[in-house]
């Protein structure tokens, strides 16, 4: 579980309180306390990004870094341009010069090309003089910048275009399906789409023509159906057999055993046998996810089920598709999160929010951006510069204590293990670490 510390506003002015923004605390800090307390100066974030892996990227004065789940900044504000970790790395770019980084924020690989990708199947695509090729975990070239174009692995093959047509490629840069492709595809259910002069079919992993190619325009397989144009839309099967024949304006691939489609400006969804099991009666719709699908009805947001049935009513002005059983929501103006049964379980109180990946979320109020967990809990993210220069805050109280202005409870220092003085204003902060806090005990 994240600790939530508590923060404390307050002004450099002796005799003033110090005041809390979240539960009403007011921190009043004696003359005698003169402690050499070191002076912080603090960031707030301009961006702050989902979290991937543990970390989230965060944006400051146009640089990027990382922080973790505390909210720490692990990996500093360097960085021209960065993305997310994926398989315990991440692409960074500094000086016009990319590098692959681990959490440590070390780097592991430096890159001396133009662009670089993510790392997919043990190789990541790079380019270099405005051609593409493939290098190892090492960083060494394993596969020379030699193509037109090029895509990542996926079922160890690569298509990649030489000489203006389009062939497939292993992991050692053997050729294994030819070069002889107007356009190609990656492989989707054992299948690939290719053109020859522009006529489409597909081809399967030694290159055989499984379905000739007849087709003006043509989609990979989902789910075993892929749309395709002759001289009209359709659905095939892998045998190239028509399954479902289409007379709508709009039409996508089948997920989670639907597909969503068109009819006079309005949309709904089909089933595998081409059943419009949903009307076309919404203005806009998304695909299914979490067995819910966001669709948009009179001007507003709501959720639907595979039935048709509108389990959230259409409420909200905008909203987003549930992840890890929450979505994002959003009414009056504000963001907050609701679960599959409607239910508001985090109020509409942000004015910007994620959504929820490992249990965490980034929400932002006032200005400031908060890690948020599922129960509704808020840590501030910020981070701190230290500074050589002391500041002594002195006060006119004769001992300090937290007094909560709400319940009119004063809270004696012993009980309190660390305080976070921040200063808005002034971007200034004092932190009572364990240490000043003992000096404090002591002096009550």
């Amino acid at each position: 579980m994240v600790n939530f510390e508590k923060v404390f506003n307050f002004t450099l002015k002796t005799g003033e309180q110090f005041r809390s923004d979240n539960d009403n605390l007011l921190l009043l800090i004696p003359d005698l306390l003169e402690s050499n307390l070191k002076k912080v100066s603090q960031y707030f974030y301009d961006d702050v990004y989902d979290y991937y892996e543990g970390l989230a990227l965060v944006l400051k004065n146009n640089k990027y870094g990382y922080i973790d789940i505390e909210g720490k900044e692990v990996i500093p504000c360097i960085y021209d341009y960065a993305d997310n970790f994926c398989n315990g790395l991440a692409i960074v770019e500094k000086n016009s010069k990319y590098a692959f980084i681990d959490k440590m924020g070390k780097e592991v690989i430096s890159c001396n090309y133009e662009w670089v990708s993510k790392f997919k199947e043990g190789l990541a695509l790079v380019r270099k003089n405005n051609k593409y090729g493939y290098i190892n975990m090492k960083g060494e070239e394993v596969i020379p910048c030699i193509y037109e174009f090029a895509s990542s692995f996926n079922d160890n093959l690569a298509y990649v275009r030489k000489n203006e047509l389009y062939g497939y490629i292993d992991k050692k840069g053997k050729e294994i399906i030819p070069f002889i492709y107007t356009f190609a595809t990656e492989f989707k259910e054992g299948l690939a789409v290719i053109a020859k002069n522009c006529i489409c079919g597909y081809i399967d992993i030694t290159g055989k023509e499984r379905i000739l190619c007849n087709y003006f325009d043509a989609f990979n397989f989902s789910e075993g159906l892929a749309l395709v144009n002759r001289f009209d839309w359709k659905y095939i099967d892998k045998n190239g057999n028509e399954v479902i024949s289409l007379q709508y304006d709009f039409f996508s691939s089948f997920y989670n055993g639907l597909a969503k489609v068109k009819k006079n400006g309005l949309y709904g969804y089909i089933d595998k046998k081409g059943n419009e099991v949903v009307p076309c009666i919404y203005e806009d719709a998304a695909n299914f996810k979490e067995g819910l699908a966001l669709v948009k009805k009179n001007g507003k947001y709501g959720y639907i089920d595979k039935t048709g049935k509108e389990v959230i009513y259409h409420i909200y002005d905008e909203a987003f598709n549930f992840s890890e059983g929450l979505a994002v929501v959003r009414k009056n103006n504000k963001y907050g999160y609701i679960d599959t049964a409607g239910n508001e379980v985090i109020q509409c109180e942000y004015s910007n929010a994620r959504c929820f990946h490992n249990g965490l979320a980034i929400v932002r109020k006032n200005n400031k951006y908060y890690i948020i967990n599922k129960e509704g809990q808020l840590k501030m993210i910020h981070n701190f510069e230290k500074e050589d220069n002391i500041v002594k805050i002195t006060q006119s109280s004769e001992f300090p204590v937290a007094y909560n202005i709400t319940t009119n409870q004063i809270i004696p220092v012993q009980k309190i293990e660390r305080i976070l003085i921040v200063s808005d204003s002034k971007k200034q902060q004092i932190i009572l670490d364990e240490n000043d806090i003992k000096v404090l005990r002591k002096k009550i």
